[in-house]
């Protein structure tokens, strides 16, 4: 009787290598089954051939799924992206399951088993399968990057906790970066959200006195007769041209969105827009201060890990979305690479202000770079804070202020003739 060398999963969820001898692949199969196992190979040792009898578990069905899964899709069919706030709490729960002891294919079938149909469950069923033909758990979620959104910093970082044999602290680390991270994206948005109410709210007033308020006016006066300022004479012509050619102009501006869209989206409208978006006055300042937050606390938990800093810098630009910075960093390591000093080449591109150079600078000649990237993180984290809050400060009442004056030009211009007509009869 022949003897089958099986690549099995234990129901432990560990990966082992078990002998077995029987008639042929078929019933090697069937007996391991069995015994509760998973099967990904079976081998013939006879005369030194190999015989393979299965396909590896890339092409087996797990849970009812194929390797070739869809995901869940999105808004108008669009292929869904992870949510950061989705991907915050998976990184946490399997930092706390890996730390219990448990075996990672049990972690995943753990974390997995209450996301079904979801995105970040498919996510996990590719990866399990992956996991359990012999990939490591870095290489078995970096497909998904491209397929999913997946963060770069994120595999990255898992691969570098796998080198040290130190994946629970790698996990915790990223979980510290994405929680900072979305703590100012969450300050930033609803610190806007109330400018944009207001505007919301003050193009909403002015459509409907054009649209319905000045229209009965125009009637009145146009029937009276009766002579008119030159503000009201412009607010009635503003609004008779609204009501003929209002949906041509909308229109026209919708067309016009579109074409900017389709150019914004082309490889040389992307990196004009960009570039563009670092070059804005006052706004252009902000971005590029949490771009360059965002580029020394990525920094600082990379070599925290343990990884190296040209390579660092490379994964810290795949992670940035505005591509005229992420161009800047990537010049950055290609300098680092040729023996130039950190700080140097963050200057030469402009990629921090002074303060945070002579951070990077005190850093590299104490050895403690690490630790000066998290300071230069935290004091731009706090001096954006500031910023932004300086900003609101200002904008509401400068939007109260010329909401305020805005509807009440209108309606003084549209109430001046009956001023002036009571006046005279007076």
């Amino acid at each position: 009787m022949p003897d089958f060398r099986c690549r099995i999963g234990t129901v432990e969820g560990a990966i082992a290598e078990r002998f077995v001898s029987a008639a042929n692949a078929a019933a090697a199969r069937e007996q391991l089954v069995a015994d509760g196992h998973e099967v990904f190979d079976i081998a013939q040792r006879s005369g030194g051939t190999i015989l393979p009898a299965l396909q590896k578990l890339a092409s087996i069905q797990i849970g009812g799924k194929s390797s070739d899964d869809e995901d869940p899709a999105g808004l108008f069919g669009r292929g869904r992206r992870l949510a950061p706030g989705d991907l915050l709490l998976l990184n946490q729960e399997l930092a706390a399951l890996i730390n219990a002891g448990l075996p990672l294919l049990r972690c995943l079938d753990i974390l997995r088993s209450r996301r079904s149909g979801t995105l970040v469950g498919s996510v996990l069923d590719r990866a399990r399968r992956r996991v359990a033909s012999g990939a490591s758990l870095s290489g078995a979620l970096r497909p998904e990057v491209e397929r999913v959104g997946l963060p770069e910093l994120f595999v990255t970082s898992l691969e570098v906790g796998e080198a040290s044999g130190d994946l629970v602290t790698a996990l915790r680390r990223y979980t510290a970066h994405l929680e900072s991270s979305l703590v100012l994206r969450r300050r930033v948005r609803d610190a806007m959200t109330y400018p944009i109410v207001l505007g919301v709210v003050a193009a909403i007033v002015v459509v409907i006195l054009i649209t319905f308020v000045i229209p009965q006016f125009a009637s009145f006066y146009s029937e009276s007769g009766t002579a008119l300022p030159l503000s009201t004479r412009v607010l009635l012509g503003f609004s008779d041209f609204t009501q003929s050619y209002g949906l041509l102009f909308v229109g026209a501006v919708i067309l016009g969105l579109l074409f900017y869209r389709r150019w914004a989206a082309s490889e040389r409208g992307r990196d004009a827009v960009h570039a563009a978006r670092l070059k804005t006055p006052f706004l252009g300042a902000l971005r590029r201060r949490y771009f360059g937050l965002e580029t020394a606390r990525t920094l600082s938990t990379l070599l925290r890990g343990g990884a190296p800093l040209v390579g660092a810098i490379r994964v810290t630009a795949d992670g940035t979305s505005n591509r005229a910075y992420r161009a800047r960093l990537l010049k950055t390591a290609e300098q680092v690479s040729h023996g130039s000093d950190l700080h140097h080449a963050l200057e030469q591109h402009g990629l921090l202000d002074p303060l945070g150079l002579e951070l990077v600078q005190v850093g590299e000649s104490t050895g403690a770079l690490e630790e000066m990237l998290e300071h230069v993180a935290a004091t731009y984290d706090e001096a954006l804070d500031r910023q932004v809050s300086t900003v609101v400060g200002l904008v509401q009442p400068a939007m109260l202020v010329a909401m305020g004056v805005l509807v009440a030009g209108i309606l003084l211009s549209l109430y001046m003739p009956l001023f002036q007509t009571v006046q005279a009869v007076g």
